[in-house]
């Protein structure tokens, strides 16, 4: 679920997806009390119901550096790798 939203949405309201269960999306917030937070999660999740949850501060710092690494090392497996062509093997 936390794929879906935007990193940046993340980092601004502090929140993460936890989990989606029927229609209703488990949202973990470190200010519950976030309005705009709610609304901006309610526009990439139209559709679904907000469950908000409090989470602390810590737990979220650990999620998005989670979410981070794992981003880093999918997006390296896509890295092409660069062989110089004197390097090169040759067919004959």
């Amino acid at each position: 679920v936390w794929s879906v939203a935007p990193e940046a949405l993340m980092r601004k309201h502090r929140a993460v997806p936890i989990s989606l269960e029927r229609h209703a999306l488990k949202l973990g917030m470190v200010d519950p009390q976030d309005l705009a937070g709610h609304q901006a999660f309610a526009q990439v999740f139209s559709g679904l119901r907000l469950r908000v949850v409090a989470i602390s501060a810590d737990e979220f710092e650990r999620f998005i550096a989670s979410v981070t690494a794992e981003t880093v090392s999918a997006s390296r497996v896509n890295e092409g790798i660069s062989i110089a062509a004197d390097a090169r093997p040759t067919i004959t």
